[in-house]
């Protein structure tokens, strides 16, 4: 499968050894502004890492005008600021380009396999990070840390580690003062109904589970990632998945 993927980006330079890769649908161009500013803030040299944004959506027959609009003009602003960092971009979302089904698995595992062959064309493994467009460290010793650590153990990936922090990403005062009004209140219902599901299921999500990805947070080899079957193309769910293949993989191999 690899090898049948054409690279859509520049070649992978030498001395980078950790890949990025952003998913990015819809989003704000004031949350990537954010993005960019934290990993430019880290401690890791810069040759040493890379961020990959991949833009998509599905067909235009699937996908609002709307959609389009504003994955356009993300387009526009990623091929401006990677004249300045080290960013590239894969467009899956321009008319001929889009995805097939342009779910979040989708694009995800085009993109883990666009990058993992960057890496085996050079014959070596680099570590992945798949976060989301609206994530960033805070902790500007992040990508060192990272680094450190996967790489002396014997670790084919990791998980955790993440903060959710509410956002609405908006400079509207009355969208600021009715969010700061009831976010209380909606954060107390989504707890209570998640706590109410849990039990009427019997759900095995009231239990510690530290393998349990989430997709604004995952670390993976970038080999081992494709040995364990990638990113199924679903909607929902994908980072799961993922986090219970990748495990599985690592076990059999005393990881």
């Amino acid at each position: 499968v690899v090898s049948s993927i054409k690279t859509p980006i520049p070649a992978l330079a030498q001395e980078t050894v950790i890949t990025i890769l952003v998913p990015v649908y819809n989003e704000s161009i004031e949350r990537l502004k954010k993005q960019i500013a934290s990993f430019s803030k880290q401690t890791l040299d810069k040759r040493f890492y890379e961020i990959i944004f991949i833009v998509n959506n599905p067909p235009l027959k699937k996908c609002s005008p709307e959609v389009l609009k504003a994955n356009a003009s993300i387009l526009a602003f990623l091929n401006k600021a990677k004249d300045d960092q080290k960013i590239s971009v894969i467009d899956r979302s321009s008319k001929g380009r889009e995805l097939k089904a342009g779910n979040v698995g989708e694009a995800r595992n085009y993109g883990l396999h666009v990058v993992t062959k960057r890496y085996l064309d050079q014959n070596r493994d680099g570590l992945i990070i798949q976060t989301d467009a609206d994530s960033f460290p805070s902790n500007k010793k992040y990508l060192e840390t990272v680094w450190k650590d996967v790489t002396k153990n014997n670790a084919y990936g990791a998980a955790g580690g993440l903060k959710f922090v509410l956002d609405i990403d908006s400079k509207n005062k009355n969208h600021k003062a009715f969010f700061k009004k009831h976010i209380s209140t909606f954060r107390n219902y989504a707890r209570w109904n998640f706590l109410l599901s849990s039990l009427n299921k019997k759900s095995p999500e009231l239990k510690f589970h530290p393998t349990i990805f989430s997709g604004a947070h995952m670390i993976s080899r970038a080999v081992a990632a494709i040995c364990a079957g990638g990113i199924k193309p679903i909607n929902k769910g994908e980072d799961t998945f993922f986090g219970m293949a990748l495990n599985d993989y690592a076990k059999k191999r005393n990881g």
